[in-house]
């Protein structure tokens, strides 16, 4: 796997967050959730917004609970 430009956090933060969680939802442990939680665990925290809003939204909807 190409760990370069894939993991860049400004392309991700850059995403519509609500199909940014949408995209965890469907496939919580798929090459999106990866990135997400990569630049996450690199120092970008902010990326999901505040991070208990983001909690819950994602486990708000339909498969949210198992993705979170």
């Amino acid at each position: 796997m190409d760990c370069g430009s894939s993991f860049d956090p400004l392309l991700l933060a850059a995403l519509d967050r609500g199909q940014l969680l949408a995209a965890l939802r469907e496939e919580p442990s798929g090459g999106t959730a990866f990135r997400v939680v990569h630049a996450l665990l690199t120092g970008h925290e902010g990326l999901l917004g505040d991070p208990m809003a983001a909690w819950r939204e994602l486990a708000a909807s339909p498969g949210g609970t198992e993705a979170a």
